[in-house]
């Protein structure tokens, strides 16, 4: 069966759902770029509403960050258009 070759990232999620408050929520990134070839069965929604953001592509994460904020970015090797979330510690 295996696994995704592509990038993907999940909306906030407290307690089984979306939530707008992305301090409380958990945001779940898959990044399985590498070793195969690029996934070409997209997306399902038939998964709900978690998926925010997804890439076909070729790249690698860059994290950034410091006291009250993590930056995660999805820099694509062929193109110059980037996928960005960032989390914002509370207080």
């Amino acid at each position: 069966v295996g696994h995704q070759h592509s990038y993907e990232r999940s909306c906030p999620v407290y307690q089984g759902e979306c939530v707008n408050d992305a301090v409380s929520g958990t945001t779940h990134i898959v990044a399985g770029s590498a070793g195969a070839s690029a996934e070409k069965g997209g997306f399902s929604p038939s998964l709900g509403n978690f998926s925010v953001a997804h890439v076909n592509d070729y790249g690698y994460l860059r994290l950034s960050a410091n006291r009250s904020m993590l930056r995660v970015e999805f820099v694509r090797t062929n193109s110059y258009e980037n996928e960005r979330g960032e989390k914002q510690s509370p207080g």
